[in-house]
């Protein structure tokens, strides 16, 4: 009966370790959810993705070990998504939203605002971005704050 008990504990911790492994931010009314699986993979989308399979379609996939993945997008063009990432084992699927994999320089130049001098001083008004820590499981915002 013991045996029976902790098979039984087993099985249902689980789907419950599974899923935990999700974490799902509100970042200028849109919803990215970071899920770390345990086949190594980190699947980041933009929406609240609650389904227990591994999406097909609007995702980043990146390894768990992956140290930053810097999401961006322009509030008024929402459905491109900028992604950079300092490792470059990375898988974009796009369907509907659209992914585009930058360079540092040119998300710099993208979310930037440029002074005179032609040095970058700060992020424009209508740039969201979410950077992703895989590896530590943590993201913040454009303004460093954690989520």
């Amino acid at each position: 009966m013991k045996t029976l008990l902790i098979i039984v504990a087993i099985f249902l911790a689980i789907p419950f370790w599974y899923i935990e492994s999700r974490n799902i931010y509100h970042v200028g009314g849109k919803n990215i959810t970071v899920w770390k699986t345990v086949g190594n993979a980190c699947y980041i989308m933009p929406c609240a993705y609650f389904d227990i399979f591994a999406p097909n379609n609007d995702y980043v996939e990146i390894m768990n070990t992956n140290m930053d993945v810097v999401i961006a997008w322009d509030k008024e063009a929402s459905d491109t998504i900028m992604v950079y990432s300092y490792d470059k084992r990375i898988n974009i699927n796009s369907r509907k939203v659209k992914f585009i994999l930058v360079s540092q320089e040119d998300l710099e130049e993208k979310i930037y605002e440029k002074k005179e001098n032609g040095l970058k001083s700060k992020l424009k008004k209508n740039i969201e971005l979410v950077s992703v820590h895989a590896f530590e499981s943590w993201a913040n915002d454009k303004n460093g704050v954690v989520l």
